[in-house]
């Protein structure tokens, strides 16, 4: 009898766990508020101090502390994604101007630059070129993390 009971019970457990892991979104669920960020990505349950931020792909994010902030610059999407998942809107960063290699980390030199991707980055030796160009996508990347945007690069007269 107690093992038959438990065949049921478990049966039933099983069969509701099944229906509820199946739950697919069904388009009805409430659209996530908009609002300002009070609260530090990183460390979730605690408020943002707006003298501390960091400015990352074209967004400003606060923090709590500033160990939060190398977090941020190491994983600028993550952060993102969660902050826009909670219905944050963001603040623009204001736009920085490049002043050093991406690849090197020495000061730019106006002369030398590479155009990639429809984008100008300005290197600080002839030799940083090559590297921009066999991997673009991670140079660009770490300017708009340190909340650089790359100036356009001219286009070709037609």
């Amino acid at each position: 009898m107690n093992s038959s009971i438990f065949t049921v019970i478990s049966t039933l457990l099983i069969t509701f766990s099944a229906v509820a892991v199946d739950v697919k979104k069904t388009g009805d669920e409430k659209p996530v508020e908009k609002k300002g960020q009070t609260h530090c990505p990183v460390m979730q349950r605690y408020e943002i101090n707006h003298a501390l931020y960091v400015d990352v792909k074209g967004f400003r994010i606060y923090t709590c502390c500033k160990g939060c902030i190398n977090q941020i610059k190491a994983n600028p999407d993550k952060y993102i994604k969660r902050l826009t998942d909670q219905g944050v809107v963001f603040e623009k960063a204001p736009g920085k101007t490049q002043t050093l290699c991406p690849v090197m980390g020495g000061k730019i030199n106006k002369a030398q630059y590479v155009d990639v991707k429809g984008k100008r980055i300005y290197v600080c030796c002839p030799g940083c070129i090559g590297k921009i160009k066999a991997d673009p996508d991670t140079y660009i990347h770490k300017l708009e993390a340190d909340g650089i945007t790359p100036a356009p690069a001219p286009q070709p007269d037609a």
